[in-house]
């Protein structure tokens, strides 16, 4: 958020978040093929960008020194993604280097609204068997007992929803389809009518922080 990691931070819908893993380089000093692989799931409410961006020490690996895929489940709508480095082992002299993976994901239109947060976790699979040659390339082959994986790191975005009713200054009765918006200095002004994006007929359109789409 802003300059600073953080483990959580609010946004609003159609905000970009950003997420940085590190790690370090481990000691393959007993290995002769060793992996490296996130994998990072993140809930409904997060679109991947697929803007993949990974440092190990002051160098920028090309798109070439990895791969990224990225698969969404048609049912529950979390995004499953695998990042994985090739022939890892050519960093066995960067012992102790740091290790970084940027990338983002836009907070969208299923956004938990709820304190249960919009999560994203991630999970480090590496090689933990130096005494056993595995058949894989870049990852484990079939029936390969050769890796460890570490326990998930999770960090969240909150966002709120305003429930609004416009009612008759009089009567007090409700006015049926009535439609305003909020206006304010420093406030991100968005339509509300149950949904949190406005459809027309040239497509889907999300409002921006002006209040145009």
């Amino acid at each position: 958020e802003g300059d600073k990691t953080v483990a959580s931070n609010t946004a609003s819908i159609g905000d970009k978040i950003e997420y940085v893993v590190s790690s370090k380089v481990p000691d393959m000093s007993n290995y002769e093929k060793y992996y490296f692989i996130l994998n990072d799931t993140m809930s409904k409410g997060l679109t991947f960008n697929n803007d993949v961006n990974i440092t190990i020490g002051d160098k920028t690996l090309g798109a070439d020194d990895y791969t990224v895929t990225f698969v969404v489940d048609k049912d529950n709508k979390t995004t499953a993604i695998k990042i994985v480095f090739k022939d890892f082992i050519r960093y066995k002299d960067k012992k102790g280097a740091d290790i970084k993976v940027t990338y983002s994901a836009t907070l969208n239109q299923d956004a938990d609204i709820t304190s249960t947060g919009n999560i994203n976790e991630v999970r480090l699979v590496y090689s933990n068997n130096p005494n056993i040659t595995p058949k894989g390339d870049d990852e484990p082959g079939e029936n390969d007992n050769v890796t460890g994986e570490t326990p998930k790191s999770e960090v969240k975005t909150y966002t709120t929803g305003l429930k609004l009713t416009k009612i008759d200054g009089k009567t007090k009765e409700t006015l049926t389809g009535a439609k305003f918006e909020i206006k304010g200095d420093g406030v991100k002004v968005v339509l509300i009518n149950k949904k949190v994006y406005k459809a027309s007929e040239n497509g889907t359109f999300y409002m921006l922080k002006d209040g145009t789409y």
